[in-house]
């Protein structure tokens, strides 16, 4: 809270940080304000409630399934840019990707143009050596044409628990 001098008092204050901690903030920053960055007349405050980032439990890695060609690790970077590597390429193919619960977008661009693949993601188990484990598979939503191959996959995490 930014506040101009002299206008708050002790129990005005008590009273604006329990309603701050009934909202589920930690604590409220008192400040008074700074002709910088802020300008309050007498009788006039500024109350900012910071963004909370939700944390969305979302791998870093996925490997491409049901390919017609080699699989590829897929890592999602925090960035917002994701690398994709296979075995038969020496180097490694990037693009920007965007989360919105359930679907997944990867985005590529190269000489040809733009290109784009959704995805939503479908949990379910699958069987491994050491027996059932959760996964997510994220199933191509778009057609499956499109010239860069991994698009043309569905993309899986398997979790090891």
């Amino acid at each position: 809270m930014v506040y101009f001098p002299g206008d708050l008092t002790g129990e005005f204050v008590d009273k604006l940080t329990a309603v701050v901690k009934s909202l589920g903030f930690e604590r409220l920053d008192v400040n008074i304000f700074n002709r910088h960055k802020h300008f309050y007349s007498k009788g006039n405050l500024g109350l900012y409630f910071p963004i909370q980032k939700k944390q969305t439990t979302f791998p870093d890695l996925l490997y491409s399934t049901d390919c017609d060609h080699n699989d590829s690790r897929v890592t999602l970077l925090a960035s917002g840019r994701w690398r994709a590597f296979s075995r038969d390429t020496p180097s490694y193919i990037e693009g920007k990707w965007l989360y919105h619960k359930p679907y997944l977008t990867l985005v590529y661009a190269d000489t040809r143009g733009e290109f784009q693949q959704v995805y939503e993601a479908q949990q379910h188990q699958v069987m491994t050596l050491q027996g059932p484990k959760k996964a997510t598979t994220y199933q191509v939503l778009g057609h499956k044409s499109y010239p860069l191959a991994l698009f043309n996959c569905n993309l899986q995490i398997i979790f090891a628990e």
